[in-house]
């Protein structure tokens, strides 16, 4: 145990019974997109019927239900008070919380691309868990063409005592450390810090005790999750929005995003359109969640059962794989 660690360091601090020290999926083909719906025509003869894929018709009529939904949504939105789902002219819109397929996520970056700029969102950010090859991709594919979607690298850190997400980054910081030192790993980049689905039984999350510990230490959190459709926290939004009263911590929305049929579910609002003006908003506590005007798509269960047996049995042997990669990288540029 290092002097840092140590619960006699004079930036120790105690909250409640915590001591925190203080300061590849293959991409989807046109018969294998989740959501794809079926038909059955005549065999030969009136042989056995042959089953086939309508992906195409089925991705469209998604977004044609995605887009009636809105323009009706827009329409309510009129009265006073009620917000809309479109961006505003000087108005961002970010969903940064997005999983690809070279990560758990069954989302291609190239579908990730299109499904973004289809529902208008501004910026994205690429956050696989601990890596940033799925972030790197995204940006390959966006320097190839014209699209109006800007991206953000960033990574969820699977880290002792939860997830956190890291923004603003160019590496991945090593996994299962503790979280003060993920923190400080993320902020070494010039990072932000946002704590994603805050206070979750279902997946590893910061508890509320946990987060008072980091704060009352002086650990820098830039923003927090008050909401993500995703099943991760959804018992425990209200008491997030309740705690963040007091934390006063930036109000991330973000999709959690592991299918395309999710992208920009939630998102975050921030005045501007850049990378560097959401940096800002965050900084400022100038942004606000978006998305709880409408539930995001619903899936069949199998969908959700294949996802988890992907992120549990196949994802994190590639991530070994990488690490190992990545240190045999690191120890020749330290002989060279």
């Amino acid at each position: 145990m290092t002097a840092r660690d140590s619960a006699d360091s004079p930036r120790s601090t105690d909250v409640g019974n915590l001591s925190v020290p203080a300061r590849r999926r293959p991409a989807p083909t046109a018969g294998s997109e989740i959501g794809a719906r079926f038909r059955r025509r005549p065999g030969p003869s009136g042989g056995t019927p042959t089953i086939v894929t309508c992906t195409t018709s089925a991705v469209a009529r998604s977004e044609r239900r995605y887009a009636y939904d809105r323009d009706v949504h827009d329409q309510r939105s009129s009265e006073p008070g009620v917000d809309s789902t479109l961006p505003a002219t000087g108005q961002g819109r970010a969903d940064i919380h997005l999983h690809t397929n070279l990560g758990d996520g069954w989302i291609s970056p190239a579908r990730l691309i299109q499904t973004a700029a289809l529902r208008q969102l501004t910026l994205i950010a690429v956050t696989d868990h601990d890596h940033v090859e799925g972030a790197r991709r995204v940006e390959e594919l966006l320097a190839e063409q014209d699209s109006p979607v800007r991206m953000i690298t960033g990574v969820e850190v699977s880290t002792r005592h939860g997830h956190l997400l890291g923004l603003f980054v160019t590496k991945a910081p090593k996994p299962l450390r503790p979280v003060q030192e993920s923190i400080d790993a993320i902020k070494e980049q010039g990072g932000l810090v946002v704590v994603p689905h805050p206070l979750g039984n279902l997946v590893p999350s910061l508890s509320r005790r946990r987060i008072d510990a980091l704060l009352s230490a002086g650990y820098e959190i830039d923003g927090i999750e008050v909401y993500n459709p995703s099943p991760a926290n959804s018992t425990r939004r209200a008491a997030v929005r309740s705690a963040n009263e007091e934390w006063g911590l930036a109000e991330i929305g973000a999709s959690d995003a592991h299918f395309w049929q999710h992208i920009g579910a939630a998102y975050t609002r921030f005045p501007g359109t850049t990378p560097d003006d959401l940096r800002r908003a965050v900084l400022d506590r100038r942004v606000r969640a978006g998305g709880q005007e409408q539930p995001p798509a619903r899936l069949n269960p199998a969908a959700y059962v294949a996802q988890c047996a992907w992120s549990w049995f196949v994802d994190p042997p590639r991530r070994m794989v990488r690490r190992r990669r990545e240190s045999r990288a690191e120890r020749r540029a330290a002989e060279g």
